[in-house]
């Protein structure tokens, strides 16, 4: 009988654990997403065609912060950077160098960047490649797989939209927000 009841209160206690956590953690009372506030912030990033040593060439998004793309150190630091091709600027996902990542980039066509409510969901829709950069348009985010504060592996969605672009200098300025909350899809809080 202690066998049984050893493994049976364990088990029972794990089994309602998940049923208060798949109960509430579904819909807008979900008690693991972090309280979100809006902050549009604007950054400036070069291209990484400037060979100006120590200039922020890439964003990362899960930390909200500028990072410099010089060498192996940076590597899984950032999620996009900003390259130049013969289109002129362009966002550059690690895929973008052969890098291995989960990060990429998707254009939302027709949308406002206050109208972004949601991330697209079909992976297919963020590019791995160079995606060119067009002043007034609205781009996804997703970042690199990181882990969440509860142990899962996911990624992070972030809107952006350039306003100033100057492709002779190799500079892009743009406004940005980030959800805070892993794997969750809203733009908007």
């Amino acid at each position: 009988m202690m066998r049984v009841r050893n493994f049976v209160v364990p088990a029972l206690t794990v089994a309602l654990g998940w049923a208060v956590v798949s109960l509430t953690a579904c819909g807008s009372n979900n008690p693991f997403l972090v309280k979100w506030t809006p902050y549009t912030d604007t950054v400036t990033l070069y291209s990484v065609a400037d060979t100006t040593p120590n200039l922020y060439d890439g964003f990362d998004f899960v930390n909200v912060a500028r990072a410099i793309i010089e060498g192996h150190a940076a590597l899984g630091t950032w999620d996009v950077a900003v390259g130049t091709d013969s289109t002129g600027l362009v966002w550059m996902p690690p895929g973008a160098f052969g890098i291995s990542s989960a990060a990429g980039v998707a254009v939302l066509s027709g949308t406002t960047y206050d109208q972004a409510a949601k991330a697209p969901s079909d992976t297919a829709k963020y590019s791995h490649t160079a995606v060119p950069i067009t002043v007034g348009v609205t781009y996804v985010v997703r970042t690199r797989k990181v882990t969440s504060s509860y142990g899962s592996t996911c990624s992070h969605y972030a809107k952006l939209q350039p306003v100033a672009v100057d492709a002779a200098q190799g500079v892009v300025s743009f406004i940005f927000d980030t959800n805070p909350n892993c794997g969750d899809l809203r733009l908007k809080p």
